[in-house]
């Protein structure tokens, strides 16, 4: 009976390399369905060959380089990982793809889940992948009894030129890699005493060899044995291109310029059309929440790095994650000793890179001359911005569409404070 169980758990777990969920082309909406970029037979007549061609043709003009995530779930456990589909070159999305798995440790992953399906632990893995123009970047995470009976958390990462198949390394992203890598070991061990409290053991430094990036910066993943938070998961450490710019490559047709990022930095003709966009969507790139998200779910789902602060309107809530360092989840008061009920209200950050709204370096005449004149303005001073939580100084007000922006300036007109609402 043993050997009959554990034949039907291996072959459960085979299903790891064909089980896949739904497929999400980059850069578009999602269609109901994709069309096969293979010809279909069909029963057309002998006599119009050059209709069936040119069916094939829109076919093939159809495929979209997409992601299919793949995996499965049983009980307890569920082990999910990211393929690539659709890229021209048939040979670098093989070797992306085997990449993916191997940094996944998904055979591995496969031949533990047949020996702790029974257990209590859960066995689980998952990932995050920011796909921009032809730069991908996808960061895997494994968590429970790895190894042994003990939880553990571990992360990996493939960030990989498509065009190239060039697999992109951390000193990639900048003009003078030794030099960057070096200044943002300064940065890690500026950072060191104000993550200490939140810090179980370990150090920031060195810089770790895990890493991701999306819209919203450069992210990097430690291991446990490096940097372990009160937790007990792994360590994680966010940058906003704004906090990089100095030592960036932003070479035209360069890696970060094909991914994006010189419009996070400066802003522009279009913008105010981008900014619109994401107050629409109702949260900031990377962020773990919306407006409108439970407060009770995320405090469950993701934990809050620090009881919640009070300011004149209602409570602050910092979720735990890396990106959410120096920002907050604004909500109401409810209820004083709980969230229950309660519900994000608006999205504050003081640290955010967004089409050209960057922290600490964006002026107010910047923005004013691109996003145009302030529907309104309120100046506080200081005992009103202690209220608020902020620095004295001026806040201009945007509605776009059914959203409140609220950009405030310190009194040198520096932009230290973006608002959703």
């Amino acid at each position: 009976m043993k050997h009959r169980w554990l034949s039907c758990a291996l072959a459960a777990c085979m299903l790891l390399s064909r089980a896949a969920a739904e497929i999400i082309p980059l850069g578009t909406e999602q269609p109901e369905s994709l069309p096969s970029a293979a010809p279909v037979e069909t029963a057309a007549p002998e006599a119009e060959p050059a209709a069936a061609q040119e069916t094939e043709s829109e076919a093939e003009a159809a495929a979209i380089p997409s992601v299919t995530e793949q995996g499965l779930s049983l009980g307890i456990h569920s082990l999910r990982y990211p393929q690539v589909n659709g890229l021209a070159d048939a040979e670098i999305e093989a070797q992306l793809n085997q990449d993916i798995r191997d940094a996944g440790d998904v055979a591995g992953l496969s031949a533990r889940l047949a020996l702790v399906m029974s257990g209590s632990m859960p066995l689980l893995s998952d990932s995050r992948v920011a796909w921009e123009g032809d730069v991908f970047s996808c960061v895997l995470r494994a968590e429970g009894p790895l190894t042994d009976t003990r939880w553990a958390e571990r992360w990996a990462c493939v960030n990989r030129d498509t065009r190239t198949g060039r697999d992109i390394a951390l000193a990639d992203l900048f003009t003078d890699g030794e030099a960057a890598l070096e200044r943002l070991a300064e940065r890690l061990e500026e950072l060191q005493g104000a993550l200490s409290a939140h810090l179980m053991e370990g150090s920031l430094t060195p810089v770790p060899a895990v890493f991701g990036i999306d819209m919203s910066g450069l992210t990097l993943y430690y291991p446990m044995a490096q940097y372990t938070r009160l937790n007990g998961r792994c360590g994680t450490v966010h940058f906003t291109w704004g906090e990089l710019r100095e030592e960036l490559d932003l070479t035209p047709g360069g890696l970060l310029d094909r991914f994006g990022v010189a419009a996070q930095l400066a802003l522009g003709a279009d913008s105010r059309e981008a900014i619109r966009r994401c107050a629409e969507e109702g949260t900031f790139p990377g962020f773990p929440a919306a407006l409108g998200d439970d407060c009770a779910e995320i405090k469950a789902r993701i934990g809050l790095e620090t009881d919640p602060d009070f300011y004149t309107d209602g409570r602050l809530l910092s979720p735990d994650t890396a990106i959410c360092r120096g920002c907050w989840l604004m909500t109401d008061r409810l209820r004083e000793k709980d969230l229950t009920g309660s519900v994000v209200l608006g999205l504050r950050a003081d640290r955010l890179c967004l089409w050209g709204l960057c922290t600490g370096v964006t002026t107010r005449a910047d923005w004013q001359a691109a996003l145009g004149s302030p529907d309104s303005s309120v100046t506080l001073g200081a005992e009103a911005a202690e209220g608020m939580r902020m620095v004295p100084g001026v806040s201009d007000y945007y509605r776009l569409g059914e959203r409140l922006l609220r950009l405030h300036a310190d009194e040198d007109g520096i932009l230290r404070t973006v608002i959703l609402q």
